[in-house]
């Protein structure tokens, strides 16, 4: 499933996911954040071994208007979520470095 897929269903229980992404989707989301975003919530995915990067799926909770995320969150282009792989959070945090 991708996050377009994801989106369009919008399970109430995002908490057993993740969303795992390239490193260019890693960087744009980073600094979309920090230009429209709230400067307190910042978005930093995590790292996996394989050179994705992960993010817990519940941010997608303060992705909708009046979230935490949203200004952020709504300069992304949504043309780009097909390549955002969700997945089992147990799947993604199997791929983070040891530390």
């Amino acid at each position: 499933m991708t996050l377009a897929d994801l989106l369009t269903a919008m399970p109430t229980d995002l908490d057993g996911l993740a969303l795992v992404f390239n490193h260019e989707l890693r960087d744009r989301l980073v600094d979309v954040q920090a230009e429209y975003g709230d400067p307190r919530f910042t978005a930093y995915p995590a790292a996996l071994v394989d050179g994705r990067y992960m993010h817990l799926a519940g941010i997608l909770r303060e992705c909708q208007p009046g979230g935490l995320y949203y200004a952020g969150f709504s300069q992304l282009d949504a043309a780009r979520f097909d390549e955002i792989d969700v997945v089992p959070l147990a799947d993604a945090v199997a791929l983070l470095p040891e530390e």
